[in-house]
């Protein structure tokens, strides 16, 4: 691009990476600052395009070529994700996020997040660029950016800033919205599985907080499985096995997925064991 280039849409990938990147000379910069601070598709494009840089700047055994590679093939999965976002505006934030969590082999969460499909817990995080890390944190980033502040869009910036590893913005966002939507138990189960996952990063008294907000959501909606999971593993981390057992065995009973159901008789199994040591 060169200074005397003006814009009559969106600047592609090659120009927003050479933005990112710092290459583009002082006009040319300019001009795609300012169409990014006005165009909501680019923005979220910018900032996944920073992450991914941020992550590839590390891998510095790659040649020049194969590092512009990656960052090429980054960019193009970022674009496609946000125009997918842009056509698809009406479905439901919370649903694309559970979509793309699926796309990961294993659950960065130790709880459970209502209504996601089960995938065994990892707590190590992989540091591959996957379509579904780097989608997730331009969805992360385009809730947070969202001027609407009501609970729904609160609950999906919470889910998403969690399984993007922001447990402290996870649980501010879903604490925020409980409180425009106290009644919703999806809401405090959410909020519970973030509490857990800031607590084992050493949030204090978090596990006690992860246990109050499941039994909130079980008091709001006594028949869903996955509060009974994260009070199971609340009280678990708390030291009261017994009654984490009696919080799992629920789970299990009212659980129709099977991968869930088989996980929280497996702790069950793994409680009884560790008890007869």
């Amino acid at each position: 691009m060169t200074s005397g280039e003006s814009f009559d849409s969106c600047p592609d990938a090659a120009i927003l990476a050479s933005f990112v990147e710092g290459r583009l000379d002082t006009v040319a910069r300019e001009r795609v600052a300012r169409h990014v601070a006005d165009c909501t598709q680019c923005v979220s494009i910018v900032a996944g395009t920073t992450l991914f840089l941020r992550e590839e700047r590390r891998r510095s055994r790659l040649s020049a070529f194969s590092r512009w590679r990656g960052i090429a093939a980054g960019i193009a999965v970022i674009i496609s994700a946000v125009i997918l976002w842009q056509t698809l505006g009406r479905e439901h934030s919370l649903r694309r996020l559970r979509n793309l969590a699926a796309m990961s082999p294993a659950r960065v969460v130790e709880g459970r997040l209502d209504g996601f499909g089960h995938a065994p817990f990892s707590e190590r995080r992989s540091e591959e660029r996957s379509r579904a890390t780097l989608a997730l944190r331009a969805e992360a980033e385009r809730l947070t950016a969202s001027e609407k502040p009501d609970a729904e869009t609160l609950h999906a910036r919470g889910v998403a800033l969690l399984l993007t590893g922001d447990q402290d913005g996870a649980v501010r966002a879903l604490t925020a919205a409980t409180r425009l939507d106290s009644g919703d138990a999806a809401v405090w189960n959410d909020l519970s599985a973030a509490w857990i996952a800031a607590a084992s990063r050493g949030a204090h008294g978090g596990f006690h907080k992860a246990l109050s907000a499941a039994n909130r959501a079980v008091a709001l909606a006594p028949e869903l499985a996955s509060p009974q999971f994260n009070r199971g593993v609340a009280l678990e981390h708390l030291g009261r096995r017994d009654d984490a057992a009696r919080a799992y065995r629920a789970a299990a009973a009212a659980e129709d997925e099977p991968g869930w159901r088989e996980e929280a008789l497996q702790r069950l199994n793994d409680l009884a064991a560790n008890n007869g040591r």
